[in-house]
């Protein structure tokens, strides 16, 4: 049976939840949770969906759910999460492009959406994401959202100073 809690939008996330988003920020595939968590990768999915209805996040899931559990602190106490306080370096220095398309991704967009938002063609941006990957060393969206926050390319830390023209 579910609780209250599990349906209601806007309750906290669990521990396990921030525990499961924690690993996928942190590069982890649902084949390495399953066994770091100890967990099924259905009890995973459980818990992404669970934590998704909670933090009304719809589209693109993951990315979303990093980008929700760094506004809301959730992080704050897991030292490979956290927020440098320092400024990036050189080539974290992105381009405008680069940077929507970060803010885009943290929000759910797709690489379709993103284009439409930016006024590109789809293979622009999709270009744009995977420069963005090549720059961060990640593959992924949701690992791409936590570096943008540890470096301070997303969240308040972001004073504009990340971008290069």
């Amino acid at each position: 049976m579910t609780s209250t809690t599990e349906a209601n939008p806007g309750a906290p996330l669990s521990p396990a939840q921030v525990r499961v988003i924690a690993a996928y920020a942190c590069g982890g595939s649902t084949a390495t949770l399953t066994a770091d968590l100890g967990m099924s990768e259905r009890t995973i999915r459980r818990h992404v969906q669970r934590a998704a209805r909670r933090a009304t996040i719809s589209n693109r899931v993951l990315p979303g759910l990093v980008d929700y559990a760094y506004r809301h602190g959730y992080f704050a106490d897991i030292p490979d999460l956290a927020i440098k306080p320092r400024t990036p370096p050189p080539h974290l220095r992105l381009p405008i492009s680069q940077l929507r398309t970060l803010q885009y991704m943290a929000q759910g967009l797709s690489t379709g959406a993103t284009a439409r938002k930016l006024g590109i063609k789809r293979e622009s941006a999709r270009a744009y994401r995977d420069r963005l990957y090549e720059r961060l060393g990640t593959t992924c969206a949701y690992r791409a959202v936590a570096l943008g926050w540890q470096w301070g390319l997303l969240g308040p830390a972001n004073s504009g100073t990340a971008m290069s023209r």
